[in-house]
């Protein structure tokens, strides 16, 4: 038996090793191997036979020759199944040896698993910091453009504010102005009384009519009225009644 140190290869994340490796360390033949893995495959079911993967290497057979010839990749459980019929004293202490790498070589990948994923965990973590960072610097540069456009707007709404104010301000001055102005020319023009030549109203008719009825003669109506002694007569040559009876009386 060869007393090298035990080789095992990773493939597909899972420690490995050949059944040329296998014959090599235990002093056996390989075909004799190749034999026992056969005989096993027979027997074993198809999740099991899946620990035996068929490969081809290349064997010196002397003077430089070499040849290629069949082999099998040997997980763990393919080699455990396979050495358990190998017997004797020696071939104990290389089993051991055996499941010895395998547990190693198996904590260490194991091991650089848990880094892998724990360093793929702080860069994932570190690029969602990093993404919500951003997203803390977007949402800032939101908020300031809302600060700015409120800014804005509050300036524009106390700009208007200020000329809604001047503008009422204005045209309550104006208004105020228009009611004194109006107020003085009422001041200004003379009563309806002060002018005894204009006709007279609508009211000072009746009123006249009234008078005439009671007795009051033109005269007496005139100072009444504030009235010249030519508007009442031109009344009294326009109203009617007054001209009945003054015909019937013979003073027309």
């Amino acid at each position: 038996m060869s007393t090298a140190l035990v080789q095992l290869t990773v493939i597909d994340g899972r420690p490995t090793t050949t059944s040329l490796d296998v014959a090599r360390h235990f002093g056996k033949r390989h075909d004799d191997v190749l034999k026992a893995v056969r005989n096993l495959l027979v027997e074993l079911p198809e999740d099991h036979a899946r620990n035996f993967s068929e490969m081809v290497v290349t064997i010196e057979i002397g003077s430089g020759a070499r040849r290629e010839s069949p082999a099998y990749r040997l997980t763990r459980d393919g080699f455990t199944l396979l050495a358990m019929g190998f017997t004797g004293k020696k071939a104990l202490q290389f089993k051991l040896a055996y499941i010895a790498e395998f547990n190693r070589m198996e904590a260490a990948l194991s091991s650089g698993a848990a880094l892998a994923e724990a360093t793929g965990s702080a860069a994932q973590l570190a690029r969602v910091a990093a993404d919500q960072l951003a997203l803390m610097q977007r949402l800032t540069g939101l908020v300031e453009t809302q600060n700015e456009v409120l800014q804005g707007l509050t300036q524009a709404l106390g700009a208007m504010q200020a000329t809604l104010a001047t503008t009422v301000r204005t045209h309550s001055r104006q208004i105020a102005k228009a009611f004194r102005l109006a107020d003085q020319r009422a001041a200004k023009l003379p009563p309806q009384q002060l002018d005894p030549d204009r006709p007279l109203t609508k009211g000072e008719r009746e009123k006249a009519l009234h008078m005439f009825r009671s007795g009051v003669n033109l005269p007496n109506m005139s100072k009444r009225l504030n009235r010249t002694h030519g508007v009442l007569e031109r009344w009294a040559a326009s109203e009617p009644e007054v001209v009945r009876s003054l015909v019937g009386r013979g003073l027309f």
